[in-house]
């Protein structure tokens, strides 16, 4: 019961940790956030930008079919 009640106040109250981030784990954060940044840049361009892209061409080659020889 008291080693329960330790836990449970050590994760409710944590105390300060002074620690230190290496060159390695700062490196491996800011690539996470760089390849998160691409990952919703091209998913917005493959949901938004290619299906656009498909109407306009489709509609551009409808518009040329339809003029007679």
């Amino acid at each position: 019961m008291i080693r329960n009640l330790v836990l449970f106040f050590t994760l409710i109250f944590p105390f300060y940790a002074f620690s230190y981030v290496g060159p390695g784990g700062g490196l491996s954060v800011i690539g996470s956030f760089i390849a998160l940044i691409s990952l919703i840049f091209f998913v917005l361009i493959g949901f938004i930008w290619y299906p656009l892209k498909r109407f306009f061409y489709k509609k551009e080659n409808d518009l040329d079919n339809d003029i007679p020889e």
